[in-house]
């Protein structure tokens, strides 16, 4: 029988709620009345948030390979496997057995290694053991008994080169390939995270403890931030609770948990129903700012509490923008273009791909290809991102998930599971209905500790992407990546050529996109794509993606001019950024000063897309 058609066909939330009236019948009017109104919240709850497909149907249809992205020779590391359903729930109830083998590359020439040259030592085979219900009203991790559809495996390779680790599943009949892990002893360390999600302390779902436990164990995330809306914590006084939680979570080279707060403005002079934007405060030490748009106002309040916040306890801020784009939340530049230190101290980096979609460049710009929610009717020049490069703010490129269904690193809103009765607990009558999937931020540093971590965020060595998919991409110019003397290649003359550089070795992990959960691969990875390298804003080139591990290379020498942006407006007191910009700007320093930048932003075939950069190139 087809539970997933049963259960949607036996009861679905209005034929309850019509059935529990239909109780009323033969009740006297005046007891009809009082049992009516006990009984409306419950009805009125039930039809909101009771979806039986969700409760009944939790069958695997595919299985995520989650490796570490890179490691060293003979270095052990963690292969985490899961069984997913439809909703990309893990399902409990698999118990197919599984094959393990290794695909292998060599690092310079991309060529594949023979499998009797690589030495590796995986696992053999394995029967998981599944419970006999799926998940409905509880987390399977909480399930007693049973591997519950999710495990670990450890995993060593002493092959210097780029390999993925495959599975042969006899459920579904299918091989799946796992994302790419770099086995060298040179550079940096790839580690993967979600800066931004909410738990129930504001908006969001679960408690952030719950949270974090998400995040690391069924995510499979390196570093994570619950950043709760700093109102809300200032309202129901829970700084000490989100602090707490936070500290308890952070475990070194394990696992780092950053103390993080939301700050989200509440309007102004002009447009007093939008606000200046939404900014996320990380921090890397214990203690967490206490930051709320109903304590410091404006922008300027902002800089300031973090000026003094920095200094007595010696640690470095950031302060993250993000949905830009958004009709509600449009974001006005102003305040961190003309106050000189805001994009030198805080706003480092911006937030391109979340669950609300992209604000990476205009939503109605040619070049977009992920859309937002909540766009403006018509278009706003200079709340985008990309806009935002060109006014001479020089800031790094990450995603994150800002989800609010307390699974941080892989938000499962966009698949339809947001129903009120899905664990973990909400306040709210009903979960938001998030039509994109959480995105997650790649970040290149020196060891699993909450000092690197930050540190990499803070230097812009990121890799930004829509989903849960982890690429290993490497960016340079002229042998310069993001990250090296702040992003920035010196070259001696305008007309110097540069060399950009491109190394990506692809997931073979299947994708989501809009409004669309991951679907098994019947016939294995799909490689497809096109790679886009942006000069100053705009599309420069535009190459066909094909293989699982690339390299490319573009020269580019024509002069450097920079970048300006000239799409202000006019008013009675002053010119202005856009019409939602709360004060008037000096337009003359809405600029790049001479100097070019590039990013490059790959549009996988699948859906998923990531970007790295910005690099700046001065003379």
């Amino acid at each position: 029988m087809d539970l997933d058609s049963f259960g949607a066909n036996l009861c679905p939330p209005h034929v309850w709620s019509v059935n529990i009236l239909r109780l009323f019948k033969n009740i006297t009017p005046k007891k009809g009345t009082l049992a009516f109104v006990t009984l409306l919240p419950l009805i009125f709850w039930s039809f909101v948030n009771i979806n039986p497909p969700l409760l009944f149907n939790n069958d695997p249809i595919l299985l995520w390979i989650h490796a570490p992205s890179t490691l060293e020779p003979n270095e052990e590391g963690l292969l985490l496997i899961e069984a997913w359903d439809p909703y990309e729930r893990i399902s409990s109830t698999y118990s197919g057995e599984i094959e393990f083998d290794i695909i292998s590359y060599n690092v310079s020439t991309l060529s594949e290694f023979d499998r009797s040259d690589v030495e590796a030592d995986l696992p053999s085979h394995y029967q998981f053991t599944g419970q006999i219900i799926g998940q409905g009203l509880i987390a399977p991790w909480y399930l007693p008994g049973g591997d519950n559809g999710y495990r670990e495996f450890p995993v060593s390779i002493s092959t210097v080169g780029i390999h993925y680790i495959t599975l042969s599943d006899s459920y579904t009949g299918l091989t799946y390939w796992s994302n790419p892990i770099v086995v060298d002893d040179n550079g940096r360390d790839l580690f993967w995270g979600d800066v931004h999600g909410h738990s129930m302390l504001s908006d969001g779902s679960g408690m952030p403890s719950e949270a974090y436990f998400f995040a690391q164990n069924i995510a499979g995330l390196e570093f994570c931030s619950i950043t709760d809306h700093g109102e809300s914590l200032h309202i129901k006084n829970s700084w000490d609770a989100l602090e707490q939680e936070t500290n308890a979570a952070y475990a070194e080279d394990e696992f780092v948990a950053l103390q993080g707060v939301e700050w989200t403005s509440s309007g102004g002079p002009h447009t007093p129903a939008r606000g200046y934007g939404h900014f996320t405060c990380v921090v890397p030490g214990d203690t967490l700012p206490r930051i709320s748009a109903d304590i410091q106002k404006t922008p300027e309040d902002l800089w300031e509490y973090l000026d003094v916040f920095t200094a007595d306890a010696d640690i470095h801020a950031l302060a993250i923008p993000h949905h830009t784009v958004r009709k509600a939340f449009i974001q006005d530049w102003t305040q961190v273009i003309e106050t000189a230190h805001a994009n030198e101290k805080y706003v480092r980096v911006a937030e391109a791909y979340s669950v609300h979609g992209s604000s990476l460049v205009n939503p109605y710009s040619p070049w977009s290809v992920v859309g937002s929610v909540n766009v403006p009717e018509q278009p706003v020049n200079g709340s985008s991102i990309s806009a935002a490069l060109r006014m001479g703010l020089r800031m790094g490129l990450i995603a994150n998930g800002d989800g609010h269904d307390g699974f941080p690193g892989h938000s499962i809103t966009h698949t339809g599971a947001y129903a009120g009765h899905q664990y973990p607990l909400t306040m709210d009558y009903a979960r938001p209905s998030h039509p994109y999937p959480s995105g997650i931020t790649g970040v290149f540093a020196d060891e699993l500790t909450r000092d690197s971590i930050f540190d990499a965020l803070y230097a812009r060595r990121t890799i930004a992407c829509s989903d849960y998919g982890r690429p290993y991409i490497r960016f340079t110019i002229n042998g310069v990546e993001p990250g090296d003397n702040g992003s920035t290649l010196q070259v001696s003359n305008s007309t110097s050529e540069r060399t950009i550089s491109l190394f990506i070795a692809q997931d073979g992990n299947p994708a989501a996109a809009f409004e669309t959960a991951a679907k098994p691969l019947e016939s294995g990875p799909v490689w497809s794509g096109e790679v886009q390298v942006f000069k100053n804003g705009k599309l420069w080139n535009s190459t066909p993606l094909e293989k699982e591990v690339s390299i490319m290379s573009w020269i580019d020498a024509e002069p450097i001019t920079g970048a300006n942006y000239t799409s202000s407006i006019s008013k009675e007191d002053g010119d202005y950024i856009h019409e939602y910009s709360q004060d008037p700007v000096d337009v003359s320093i809405l600029n790049t000063g001479g100097n070019d930048f590039y990013f490059i932003r790959i549009v996988f075939d699948t859906g998923r897309v990531c970007v790295i950069g910005p690099i700046w190139v001065e003379h």
